[in-house]
C-alpha cells in the first residue's frame, strides 16, 4: 500500500497560536491599563491612614489629659504627618455631652476630631468622635 506523502506547512501560524498571541496580548493590556487606577487606589489609603492616624492620636491626647483640662472650644490640629495631604484642615471640637446621650447630667465632654484635605480634585474627610467623662471609665 503506498503512502500519500504529507505536506507540512511551515510558513505560517496555527490558529492556537494565534489564539494564545491575542489573549497574551490582551491581559497585558488589562494590567497596564489598571495600574493608574491601582496606584490611585494606594495613594488614597495612604492618605486616609496617616488622617485616622493623627485623629486617633489627638483622641487619645484628649482622653490622656482628662475631663478637667478639656475646654469647649476648636482649635486647629498642627501636626507634620498630614504635611504630604493637599489642602489639609484639621479641628479639634471639645463640647458639653449632647443630653440624648448624657440623659442624668453626666461630667462628659465630647471631643470631635474632623480632618479634610484633597485629593485627586475630590474633597475627603474624617469624623471620629469620642466621650471623655470625670472619673474615666467605669
Amino acid at each position: 500500500m503506498k503512502k500519500l506523502p504529507t505536506i507540512k506547512n511551515t510558513d505560517g501560524l496555527s490558529l492556537v497560536e494565534v489564539i494564545i498571541a491575542v489573549f497574551l496580548i490582551g491581559a497585558i493590556a488589562l494590567v497596564i491599563a489598571n495600574i493608574p487606577n491601582a496606584i490611585n487606589l494606594v495613594t488614597g489609603s495612604q492618605s486616609e491612614s496617616r488622617a485616622r492616624e493623627v485623629a486617633a492620636g489627638v483622641l487619645e491626647d484628649a482622653r490622656f489629659s482628662g475631663y478637667d483640662n478639656l475646654a469647649n472650644g476648636t482649635t486647629a490640629i498642627n501636626n507634620s504627618k498630614l504635611n504630604s495631604l493637599t489642602n489639609m484642615a484639621g479641628a479639634v471640637t471639645i463640647s458639653d455631652c449632647p443630653p440624648e446621650i448624657c440623659t442624668q447630667s453626666e461630667q462628659v465632654k465630647k471631643v470631635s476630631v474632623l480632618i479634610s484635605w484633597t485629593e485627586n480634585q475630590e474633597p475627603k474627610n474624617i469624623t471620629v468622635v469620642t466621650l471623655v467623662s470625670k472619673g474615666g471609665l467605669k
